[in-house]
């Protein structure tokens, strides 16, 4: 899938497995949801994948291959894009369309922000008991007191965004 950034950077991904796919899917109560990441491999590559996890099953060889790996040079380079976004588009069958756009600035400090938020928020006795993804124990405002900033949350066509009190998907 090709998508283009609110900053307008053209960016490919491609369908993975992942924990937003089973946290995206409970959340939004959509019929079904689709996970992508442009970090995942895609045409070629993605051929290759099924014979290279077998191979690396050989007693050995994953050995092997972790120790070439470490050894791998790894250049620096610029960062693609000034931002890391993160994209949601869910569908119901009622024909119901939304989507969002997030906005935050290295993914990596996204992350450890999101990490330790959510530490302190339950260090705090914030929270409920049970087993919850980040998101749908803290709800949206979490991704910004993390550092990220929602771009547009949307109907299609439509340029009102919801209150982030209220979930981001009905």
């Amino acid at each position: 899938m090709r998508l283009t950034t609110p900053d307008g950077d053209v960016v490919s991904s491609a369908g993975v497995p992942t924990g937003e796919l089973l946290a995206a899917w409970r959340s939004s109560r959509a019929a079904s949801v689709t996970a992508a990441s442009s970090l995942a491999p895609s045409g070629g590559a993605r051929l290759v994948m099924p014979v290279i996890s077998a191979a690396l099953r050989i007693p050995g060889v994953d050995g092997l291959a972790i120790r070439r790996m470490a050894r791998m040079p790894v250049p620096d380079r610029d960062r693609p894009r000034r931002h890391s976004w993160a994209h949601a588009r869910a569908e119901w069958p009622s024909g119901e369309v939304r989507e969002a756009w997030l906005r935050a600035g290295e993914a990596m400090d996204f992350t450890v922000g999101s990490m330790v938020e959510v530490t302190l928020r339950l260090a705090r006795g914030e929270g409920r008991p049970g087993a919850h993804t980040p998101g749908a124990l803290f709800g949206a405002k979490l991704a910004l007191a993390a550092g990220g900033e929602f771009m547009s949350i949307h109907a299609p066509g439509s340029d009102v965004l919801p209150d982030l009190e209220a979930p981001v998907f009905p």
